[in-house]
């Protein structure tokens, strides 16, 4: 009788693992399954074990992110999809930038009015200081 590898290797996982990456000096998309050697539960770079959470199959043509930890898809017309979605970010992004900007600019206006008022104001506070306190001293003075 003829045993399969993945009926004689130990461990959790799978043997069933896709390659995406760069493999034997080649850079593989996606490639799989393939039966391994040994068992795999989590990606490994350029391995990828053949499991639910790891499913390459509803893309066109995949590409594993390990940054992400699942495939992407790397079809040329998602591509395009995707450049196009970024270039709308950023335009709404710049309006978005200038529009802040503005604003920035009225609050430092404003805070420029506030500073120069308050620069007015404080002669007449300090002559109502003075002011003030003879009134207190000319009270004091009277009640001796």
């Amino acid at each position: 009788m003829t045993n399969k590898l993945n009926e004689i290797l130990e461990g959790e996982g799978t043997n069933l693992v896709y390659i995406s990456g760069q493999f034997d000096g080649k850079q593989i998309d996606c490639d799989g399954p393939i039966e391994w050697t040994r068992k795999f539960d989590k990606p490994v770079y350029p391995i990828i074990p053949a499991l639910p959470q790891y499913d390459p199959s509803k893309f066109k043509h995949p590409v594993f992110d390990y940054g992400l930890g699942n495939f992407v898809e790397n079809d040329e017309n998602n591509q395009a999809k995707i450049i196009a979605d970024v270039q709308k970010q950023n335009s709404q992004l710049q309006k978005e930038n200038i529009a802040l900007k503005s604003e920035i600019k009225d609050i430092q206006k404003g805070q420029i009015q506030t500073t120069t008022v308050l620069g007015q104001l404080m002669p007449a506070v300090q002559e109502l200081v003075k002011f003030a306190k003879s009134i207190q001293d000319q009270g004091k003075g009277g009640e001796k």
